[in-house]
């Protein structure tokens, strides 16, 4: 049964997850995982694509541990980077 809806949030430095049923309410929810980012040259800021993606998989693991038939249950994932 699909009954599920994951909004995920890789921010300038922390990446979170939260897990909804589809009225809106919440089923579980990660920990931010900070991460660095780095400032070569004034202005600049770079973020290491490997990290990004270890925080994303940690967060997520986090979620389907607290809910463990969310992976089967996921009907739609949002994404959002907005600072």
């Amino acid at each position: 049964m699909i009954d599920a809806i994951l909004g995920l949030d890789v921010g300038t430095t922390t990446t979170k997850v939260v897990l909804f049923d589809l009225t809106g309410a919440e089923l579980a929810r990660s920990m931010s995982k900070p991460y660095r980012n780095y400032t070569p040259r004034p202005g600049w800021v770079e973020q290491d694509p490997e990290i990004l993606l270890a925080s994303t998989r940690t967060v997520l693991n986090e979620v389907l541990t607290q809910h463990t038939s969310a992976a089967h249950d996921i009907a739609a994932i949002g994404l959002t980077n907005a600072n």
